[in-house]
């Protein structure tokens, strides 16, 4: 592409996808250190803590199930780390479809976030500006093929110019 016809990606989305390429990293860092600390006497003495607590009764669960179900949701987990860590790496690439799983990814990680209590509050925080960003009019406008109307936050109101031409 020559300087000429070649168009900038807005800041909004060079911040939405660095956002979601650097999470996706910092989570799946979390779930390879807890995968490896699942089997040790600490981690298993914390599942009893857990299962002696009388509303856990009715479902069942051994230290071993629990451990078991603990494992598969990190490794789900680390399937959609890795899965929007792509996406954001291609969502920097202008690849529309890209910016549309992620958004529907994204959504599905802030729902379920929301019931982690505070840190998946924040989290879901984190999750709901990565995707605004990903859908500014600047943004949507790159994506479409065209150009940002102007470098910045150009997806928030103008504000006015004031000074620019003399009051009558």
């Amino acid at each position: 592409m020559s300087g000429a016809t070649r168009q900038t990606r807005p800041r909004e989305v060079t911040i939405a996808g660095v956002q979601t390429i650097v999470g996706s990293a910092m989570v799946l860092f979390l779930l390879i250190s807890l995968e490896t600390q699942l089997n040790t006497s600490t981690m298993q003495a914390e599942f009893e803590k857990l299962l002696d607590d009388p509303r856990m009764d009715p479902l069942g669960l051994t230290v071993d199930r629990l451990s078991t179900l603990t494992h598969y949701l990190i490794m789900v987990m680390g399937v959609m780390a890795v899965t929007s860590l792509v996406l954001g790496v291609y969502v920097l690439k202008r690849h529309r479809p890209s910016r549309v799983v992620l958004t529907v990814l994204a959504g599905l990680v802030a729902a379920f976030s929301l019931f982690g209590g505070p840190g998946g509050w924040l989290i879901a925080a984190y999750v709901g500006v990565c995707v605004l960003l990903l859908w500014t009019k600047s943004a949507r406008a790159w994506f479409r093929g065209g150009a940002a109307e102007t470098p910045g936050m150009s997806g928030w109101p103008d504000a006015p110019d004031v000074g620019s031409t003399p009051p009558k």
